[in-house]
């Protein structure tokens, strides 16, 4: 009686996933805040829970308890903005948030969307997608708008009005 072993080779396939070749961020912050100012004055202050960025000069991610702080001209809070997450240039120009955008103006204003940016060039907010405006006389709907950061002008496009008090 003779024993017989056989020995061979196979190919083992490993599974890899992109995770496994992922760089780690440039730069990463728990506890995020940043102010953006123009000679001097605060125009917005953004805090999240954190934030990452891939390259020097990419732009920033943000995310959790996401609160932009709008400031008017004399220093005051004009409105305030939560949403789950956003981005930031590197530069501070524009400020774009995302999921479950409100912002509450001190006159009771809200305006809700899904994502808007903030132009710091021209200090308003731009949206393309569904908005809608809720004030004491009334509530506005369209899809798209640009709108002062204290809500007193806006502009929508593709309006659909409901008047629920007296329009002054």
């Amino acid at each position: 009686m003779g024993l017989v072993f056989w020995m061979g080779c196979s190919n083992i396939e490993v599974e890899t996933s992109e995770q496994d070749f992922h760089t780690p961020p440039h730069l990463a912050m728990q506890g995020w805040q940043t102010v953006v100012t123009r000679q001097g004055h605060q125009l917005v202050s953004v805090h999240a829970d954190s934030l990452t960025r891939s390259t020097p000069r990419g732009k920033a991610q943000f995310e959790g308890d996401v609160r932009v702080v709008f400031y008017n001209a004399k220093g005051d809070t004009a409105s305030i903005l939560s949403a789950d997450k956003g981005t930031v240039d590197s530069g501070g120009q524009n400020i774009t948030v995302m999921g479950q955008v409100i912002v509450m103006a001190g006159d009771s204003t809200r305006l809700e969307t899904d994502s808007l940016r903030w132009d710091r060039e021209n200090e308003r907010i731009y949206g393309d997608g569904l908005v809608s405006i809720f004030r004491p006389e009334g509530t506005e709907r369209g899809v798209g708008f640009d709108a002062s950061a204290d809500l007193k002008q806006w502009t929508l496009r593709q309006v659909e009005t409901h008047v629920t008090g007296k329009v002054k």
